[in-house]
């Protein structure tokens, strides 16, 4: 058995021991702020396990000038196309808790995305460890269940995938403190692709009534990975298998580090958030090289909504209508664009520029109900530098969510 689906197999067979002397009904327990029964929770607040599905369907199209950088005609559309099918199991017991979850539609790439234990050392201090989401970009912690945009910000390029470690978690009502010690992921080599540090920090000069100013910075360093690193940027759509820029392998890294700066606000129906990555790669045989990324969009609910804000967690809250479609109202719309960049000219591949890009997105969102979304994307990106210089792409995603 492989170590992976050993420790993935161990954190769910932990599931029911922890809900012992839980309510066997399903219907007891009440889902957050509703009042209808919840029949993927049994127990309470304290005393739980959770089980909740994710669903995203995708179908899109793009097209490129020169029409060569994005290949054969039957490569521009694509439709009924499985982005996520997650199973997420969340579970507590007192003070102990954990989550576990399963991406069935990537199984041979990313099956296991969580798996982490954690335990509430005081209402403000908590200790986790497991696989989990690294501690430095705001927009890789919001995670892909509370995203505004289709795909991340191009800086997502410098940031490293979830990971198993250690991780500590501090927030009180205007800031949050965290950090960790991180191998490499569940879905590769856990514990033999060198260490990772990691701190974060966000503070909120401005909450109150729902609204929020948010600051934050991340800083990350890495040593000795045995996998091979490489960086490189997209059109912007999942479902197109390209990349405009790219720094090839970096196949023996001493060390990389970097830095995230992070900015964001929610007031009233407005809101905005951004990014800018600084980092560096270190390798033994190409030298070093300094490579950046960031983002920054806005966007306007329609509707009387509003996205909210935890200053503990230094996070912006996933998207609940005020009043859904199944409860006699719209649903909650929003709209929004974001404005992105990646610069990897510093990497030399071959005595030539590793390339950067400049990218806009424009977003529509309708949030049906609480558990169903409906959102269009399209996105237009130019290569500024590097093999494909000069090279437009146009793509556009619609996307189907079921978020339980």
């Amino acid at each position: 058995m492989r170590m992976t689906t050993f420790l993935a197999a161990t954190l769910l067979a932990a599931s029911p021991t922890l809900a012992q002397g839980l309510p066997e009904d399903p219907s007891e327990p009440q889902t957050e702020g509703a009042g209808a029964p919840d029949p993927l929770r049994y127990g309470d607040d304290q005393r739980f396990v959770s089980v909740e599905p994710f669903l995203q369907v995708d179908g899109g199209y793009a097209d490129s000038r020169p029409r060569s950088v994005l290949g054969d005609e039957d490569e521009r559309e694509w439709s009924g196309v499985v982005r996520r099918a997650r199973i997420y199991t969340d579970f507590g017991y007192d003070d102990v808790g954990g989550r576990v979850t399963i991406d069935f539609a990537n199984l041979a790439s990313e099956a296991i995305t969580y798996a982490y234990l954690n335990y509430a050392v005081s209402d403000r201090l908590t200790i986790q460890g497991g696989q989990q989401t690294l501690l430095f970009s705001l927009e890789d912690l919001i995670g892909s269940r509370g995203s505004v945009f289709a795909e991340d910000g191009l800086n997502s390029a410098l940031v490293p995938a979830k990971s198993v470690g250690l991780a500590a978690l501090y927030g009180t009502d205007r800031l949050s403190l965290s950090g960790g010690v991180f191998g490499g992921s569940l879905n590769e080599r856990a514990f033999d692709d060198g260490s990772t540090l990691t701190a974060r920090g966000t503070f909120a000069p401005y909450h109150k009534d729902g609204d929020a100013l948010h600051l934050g910075l991340g800083l990350l360093q890495r040593r000795d990975p045995r996998l091979p690193l490489s960086f490189s940027g997209d059109a912007g759509l999942s479902l197109a298998d390209v990349s405009l820029v790219s720094t090839g392998d970096y196949e023996d890294v001493s060390r990389y580090r970097a830095a995230n700066l992070e900015v964001g606000g929610t007031f009233g129906r407005f809101f905005f958030q951004g990014e800018l990555t600084l980092a560096e790669v270190r390798d033994r045989d190409r030298g070093s090289a300094n490579l950046q990324g960031g983002y920054l969009y806005a966007g306007l609910f329609l509707t009387d909504d509003h996205r909210g804000y935890e200053a503990e967690t230094g996070l912006f809250e996933q998207i609940k209508p005020a009043r859904g479609l199944d409860e006699g109202g719209p649903g909650a719309v929003q709209i929004g664009a974001r404005l992105g960049f990646l610069d990897l000219d510093d990497a030399l591949l071959e005595d030539e520029e590793a390339g950067s890009q400049v990218q806009a997105t424009a977003v529509a969102n309708w949030f049906v109900t609480e558990r169903f979304r409906v959102s269009a994307d399209y996105t237009y990106t130019h290569v500024r530098s590097g093999e494909l210089a000069g090279a437009d792409t146009h793509a556009g995603l619609a996307r189907f969510w079921f978020i339980y």
